[in-house]
């Protein structure tokens, strides 16, 4: 695992990690991806009254 530095926004610079995450973590990446493009989405309201619960 790397670890990346804090740095300020206006000096981030873009960082491609996709190589170094698990086989696991890029499936589960895609999955989500799929569902998106499916339309499988909850809109974020739905999803808070869902889970105040646990606030």
């Amino acid at each position: 695992m790397k670890i990346v530095p804090v740095v300020r926004k206006d000096k981030l610079k873009e960082i491609d990690f996709w190589n170094d995450l698990p086989e696991y973590v890029k499936a589960g990446i895609k999955r989500g991806q799929q569902q998106a493009a499916e339309g499988k989405l909850t809109p974020h309201d739905e999803v808070m009254k869902k889970y105040a619960k646990y606030q």
